[in-house]
């Protein structure tokens, strides 16, 4: 649970969190959203607030998730508990 917690924090941005509980789809996703971000914050630079904040809403989906496993609510692929 610890693990899973604190790659939800420290590297959520890249999904990590979700390939260590098995949820490979929701990585893939969270890497292209992330990576789709920073497209836009590269490209459209006038733009770069709005990408700011889907960077930032990101960040807080997995602080909320990284809360959810430490509080013991959220289980891995197969269903089971975290340890």
């Amino acid at each position: 649970m610890l693990r899973a917690g604190l790659l939800a924090i420290f590297l959520g941005h890249l999904g990590i969190h979700w390939f260590y509980l098995k949820f490979n789809a929701k990585g893939i996703i969270n890497i292209v959203l992330t990576l789709v971000c920073l497209l836009f914050t590269f490209l459209l630079v006038f733009l770069s607030w709005l990408t700011f904040l889907g960077l930032a809403t990101i960040w807080v989906y997995n602080i909320v998730i990284a809360i959810k496993i430490f509080a013991g609510k959220q289980n891995d692929a197969d269903g089971k508990a975290l340890r």
